[in-house]
């Protein structure tokens, strides 16, 4: 079972996710990764899912094999190199930090807030 095997009815976005996954991994990129990925959409459509499978697929070296210790840490938060941010209010504030991040409800995040990292 991989990473993406949880994203059920969203065969579009795991060919994209795995694309972007894969271009990254080459040596040098085949396209310039973005140093920030904003996964939106309504609630209870997958973007938390998404977001993990895909930070798993940046850290495995195999693109997302779901069991390696790079996808399990990614997948359950506990990766040095990928930071979840989840809103604890209305609205959220993006904090001061070089890690790769995951925001959950990235519509939360306020106009002043999106700006300042």
């Amino acid at each position: 079972m991989t990473v993406w095997d949880s994203l059920v009815g969203q065969s579009a976005v795991v060919t994209w996710l795995q694309g972007a996954a894969a271009d990254a991994a080459q040596e040098p990129p085949v396209s310039a990764m973005s140093h920030a990925w904003l996964v939106t959409g309504p609630p209870g459509s997958g973007r938390s899912t998404a977001a993990g499978a895909f930070a798993a697929a940046l850290m495995c070296p195999t693109g997302g094999c779901g069991h390696c210790d790079q996808c399990v840490a990614a997948v359950n938060g506990s990766h040095a190199d990928v930071e979840v941010i989840r809103p604890e209010g209305v609205s959220s504030t993006i904090p001061n930090s070089r890690a790769p991040s995951a925001i959950e409800r990235p519509e939360s995040i306020t106009r002043c807030a999106a700006s300042t990292r």
